[in-house]
């Protein structure tokens, strides 16, 4: 199993200067003229989103999910999992496309109606050895996507011919810092 924590550390927190970054995007939400509550603090925050995936040419991951008014999500780095399981609660997941017929799909990012990512191939998305590997099933985003609070964002995913490995799953994570 992977330390969540000890991933931030080396993915996204192993900054020179953290503070100087959160005030830059605390700075960047305002000018945005955003609501924004300066009780409310910037935390490493993961959103995931888990779908069954056999059997189909399509699947959308985090259509539902808004957050409340001020608590706006800077999303820094994509991360997919996948897992064999008939119930998405109990699957073992693992870090990247393990199964050969979801890997040839590929993945659409909207925010709030914009699309960020279009047809970005889940090859992108390094298989992990052993679970071993910190940066498996990440993709870093070259620009961070500000989600902004009661808005929606989805992911996408596309496949030519639908996966057909019995009770196929993947979930998509969000990895950023979010207003608390």
């Amino acid at each position: 199993m992977i330390n969540n924590s000890n991933l931030f550390e080396t993915l996204i927190l192993n900054l020179t200067q953290p503070d100087a970054i959160l005030n830059a995007l605390a700075a960047y939400i305002k000018k945005q003229n955003l609501t924004y509550d300066n009780a409310k603090v910037f935390a490493k925050y993961v959103e995931g989103s888990n779908r069954v995936v056999v059997s189909l040419t399509n699947q959308t991951w985090f259509q539902d999910v808004t957050f409340p008014q001020s608590e706006h999500f800077i999303v820094l780095a994509l991360r997919v999992l996948s897992g064999a399981n008939a119930t998405l609660a109990a699957s073992a997941w693992l870090p990247g496309v393990a199964d050969a017929l979801t890997i040839n799909g590929s993945i659409s990012l909207t925010n709030n109606g914009v699309v960020f990512l279009k047809n970005l191939p889940l090859t992108v998305f390094p298989l992990s050895t052993n679970n071993a590997d910190i940066e498996a099933g990440f993709f870093i985003l070259e620009k961070p996507i500000l989600w902004q609070a009661q808005t929606s964002l989805s992911i996408l995913a596309t496949w030519a011919t639908a996966p057909s490995t019995a009770n196929q799953n993947l979930r998509f994570e969000l990895w950023g810092y979010k207003l608390i």
